[in-house]
Order: C-alpha cells, then sequence, then structure tokens
C-alpha cells in the first residue's frame, strides 16, 4: 500500500511538471510569435547579431535587401554594405555608440540605396548580443531632392519677379524717349532728296530705333503679366506659319548650313494662349539654337502631348496633368552646369555683344510659358 501511494505521488508530480513544462513551452511559443509579429509589422528592419554574426532577422529586413531568411542568417553583416562603405561601418561599430548613423545597403541584386543604422547592446544569459535597427532612407532623400530642387525653382520664380518689375518700369521709362527717336528721323528722310548724304546716318538712326523697341518690346514681356490676346491656337499651325516666315528666312541666310526638321504631332490639341507671343518664342529657341551650333548641324522641332504625373509635374510647378509639349534641340556643344543655371535670366548671355542679341531672348521665352501656365524644361549634354 505505501508503494502503491509512493507511485501514486510520483506519478502526480510528473504530471504536474509535465503540464508545467507544457504551459511554459506555450508560453514561450506565445511569446516568440508576439515578439515576432511585433517586428514583423515595423517598417525598419532589424538585425541581431552575436560576435557579428546574424542570429535573426524581421520580415522588413529580409523584404530590405531582397534575400531569403536562410541566406541572411548565421553569416556577417558586412556582405549586406558596398565595399567602400566597409571600413567607415566597422570604425562606428567599434565605438559601441547608440546614435543612428547614415551608410548605404547592397540588396541582392546589385543595386545600393541609403541607409540609416542605429545600435544597442543586449545581455541575455551572460552573452552580448547587438541589435541593430535600419531604415531605407531612399523615399527621405528622394523627398529631400525634390524639396530643394521647388526651394530653388520658387527663389528662381521670385526673383525673375523682381527683374520682370524692373524691366516692366525701365521699358515703360525707354518708350516715352524712343518715340522721338523713331519718329523724328521718318519726318527727316520724307524732307531729305535722296542724293543728300544725312540719308545714311538718319536711316541708321530710324534702324538703331527700331532695334531698341524690339528690345523693349522684349522687356514688356519680361515683365509678368503683360497683356496679352488669349485665343484657341494650333501650335502646329504657328510652327509652319514660323517656317514661312521673313524671320525664319533671314535666320536661314546667316546660318545657311543648319536643317532644320520637325516632328509634329497629327492630332495635337487646340491650346489657348497668345500666338503671336508662342510665335516670339519659337524664333527665341531656333534662333538661339542655330547660334549655339554655329555651324553645320540638325536643329528638331517637335510637338507632342504628355500626361505628367505628380512626380513629374512638382519640379517644374504644374499641376499633374495633360500637357502639348513644344520642344526645339539643337546640335550645338551644350550648355556648362554654371551657365545652365543662370540663362533664363535677363541680359545674362554668352552671345558677342552687339551681334547675336540682347540677352532677352530665353528670359522671354520663361515668363512667357509661365504666364501661359505652362514651364520651360532644359537639358543640355554638357551640364554634368
Amino acid at each position: 500500500v505505501l508503494f502503491s501511494i509512493y507511485r501514486l505521488k510520483v506519478r502526480t508530480y510528473q504530471e504536474n511538471i509535465e503540464n508545467l513544462i507544457r504551459e511554459r513551452t506555450s508560453e514561450l511559443r506565445d511569446s516568440q510569435a508576439r515578439l515576432k509579429a511585433l517586428t514583423d509589422v515595423t517598417t525598419e528592419g532589424i538585425i541581431i547579431l552575436e560576435q557579428n554574426i546574424s542570429l535573426a532577422v524581421n520580415k522588413t529586413f529580409i523584404e530590405m535587401f531582397g534575400y531569403e531568411e536562410e541566406e541572411l542568417l548565421h553569416r556577417q553583416m558586412l556582405f549586406l554594405i558596398p565595399e567602400e562603405k566597409r571600413d567607415s561601418l566597422v570604425k562606428i561599430l567599434a565605438l559601441r555608440s547608440t546614435d543612428p548613423f547614415e551608410s548605404s545597403g547592397r540588396r541582392k541584386d546589385g543595386s545600393t540605396f541609403p541607409l540609416q543604422i542605429q545600435g544597442s547592446s543586449v545581455e541575455m544569459d551572460d552573452r552580448e548580443l547587438r541589435a541593430f535597427v535600419l531604415q531605407d532612407l531612399t523615399k527621405q532623400k528622394l523627398q529631400e531632392k525634390r524639396n530643394k530642387e521647388l526651394e530653388k525653382s520658387l527663389e528662381r520664380s521670385k526673383k525673375m519677379e523682381s527683374i520682370g518689375l524692373l524691366a516692366g518700369g525701365v521699358a515703360h521709362d525707354l518708350n516715352n524717349i524712343l518715340s522721338g527717336i523713331i519718329t523724328y528721323p521718318e519726318l527727316i528722310l520724307m524732307k531729305l532728296p535722296e542724293e543728300s548724304t544725312l540719308r545714311r546716318p538718319v536711316q541708321a538712326i530710324q534702324k538703331a530705333g527700331k532695334r531698341a523697341a524690339e528690345v523693349v518690346a522684349d522687356l514688356l514681356t519680361v515683365a509678368r503679366g503683360v497683356a496679352m490676346v488669349m485665343e484657341p491656337f494650333s501650335l502646329n499651325a504657328i510652327i509652319e506659319e514660323y517656317l514661312n516666315s521673313p524671320e525664319y528666312r533671314n535666320l536661314m541666310k546667316l546660318h545657311p548650313a543648319i536643317d532644320v526638321k520637325t516632328e509634329l504631332q497629327a492630332d495635337l490639341p487646340t491650346i489657348v494662349g497668345s500666338p503671336l507671343h508662342i510665335m516670339k518664342n519659337l524664333l527665341n529657341l531656333v534662333t538661339n539654337g542655330a547660334e549655339a551650333t554655329n555651324g553645320p548641324g540638325n536643329i528638331t522641332i517637335k510637338t507632342n502631348t504628355e500626361d505628367l504625373e505628380k512626380d513629374q509635374a512638382e519640379p517644374l510647378e504644374l499641376p499633374p496633368g495633360s500637357y502639348v509639349t513644344l520642344s526645339v534641340a539643337d546640335e550645338g556643344t551644350g550648355i556648362s552646369a554654371d551657365d545652365l543655371k543662370r540663362i533664363f535670366e535677363p541680359f545674362y548671355s554668352r552671345k558677342v555683344t552687339g551681334r547675336s542679341g540682347t540677352g532677352l531672348g530665353l528670359a522671354v521665352v520663361w515668363n512667357t510659358m509661365h504666364d501661359h501656365k505652362g514651364a520651360v524644361h532644359v537639358a543640355s549634354n554638357n551640364s554634368g
């Protein structure tokens, strides 16, 4: 009887131990499941290391680098870092700092991305573990770049607006002065005989006055908000009209080696704007292209329709949507990065003074397009 009682107590004790083990195992599994669920829903990658060997990674970490989980475990972390960044990373890790720092990550496909890393030490069963939290900075860096571009664009718009106000005031004053310079030579020529030696100097004064009047007209266009007659028109028709104009023929006489080609979209939508000012823009762009080519080469005029997404429209300060585009491409030597930043400023010109215009051409283009609720984009193979 005593033996039976003893065996019963042992069996009960064993059952209690087994139940306790099952409970603790279940609790451990639940705890591990909760921990995994918590780490997997975070937007940061998490890796746990012991002596620089990976013991565990979460789902975000796996997705961040594009590996399978088994490919990441029991390996050193450095293979996930580009070679040129490894030495600096090792030095930072040796300091045991808990401050976040920036580095780069390398995905399985070989592509790299900006990365922020923050680490901390963990003591567990007399073992020292290191836990690292990694954040992919790709979107943040892209947004920072866009913000800088928007800031530069806003700064340029304010600068152009200030210059435009100044240009408008100067233009109105010059108009009053030029009225006499343009009018009186015409009256003098009417009374001078054909053989008079004064005819040529007076004609030179008249020509200079008309040229000055053209500069004033450009200044008024640079002055934002200039009155424009807005009407529906075909951009393709404006291009054809320009290619049959005296201005175009004169330009081709000065640059006989230039070949102008057109690639016009047949079903181009009608737009609303000022045909006169758009024609002036086209003239300025083609003239610029011809002078930049300065020898044999092609100038290509294109029209098209484009749908701009938000990320494409924002740098141009435009809302997303469909736009009609006009592009003029030349085969010149290109524009340096320094010049590219300033080409739309009034009177900023790399051309020969007195021979190739006043430096207002691209300023007129920039202001006209903004007055038409559009934008200008320039690209050069020589701008870096």
